[in-house]
């Protein structure tokens, strides 16, 4: 199989079939991606399942979808001081 055989008499009339304007197959790994980070997958897995060799590129070009699930004011990790989750992961 090829990647032209694929895209000309899969992917095209597929598109075409779910009345969907034409977008390149490698859109669908940026997809996978957004998706599965917005909806609160471990950035490492999305790494992992990607192929890269770092969290760099998942940084870079997916910062924004990275749910910011507390503030961004420090408020979190003077918390766990608070709340003694520090002192207990140690014992």
């Amino acid at each position: 199989m090829e990647t032209d055989h694929i895209r000309n008499h899969v992917w095209i009339p597929a598109l075409k079939k779910a009345e969907l304007n034409y977008r390149p197959m490698i859109q669908t790994r940026h997809t996978f991606a957004t998706i599965a980070i917005d909806s609160g997958e471990d950035v490492g897995w999305v790494q992992q399942m990607m192929g890269h060799s770092s969290l760099q590129m998942i940084y870079t070009r997916y910062y924004g979808w990275i749910k910011k699930r507390t503030r961004n004011d420090g408020t979190a990790f003077t918390a766990s001081f608070e709340t003694g989750v520090i002192a207990q992961e140690k014992e």
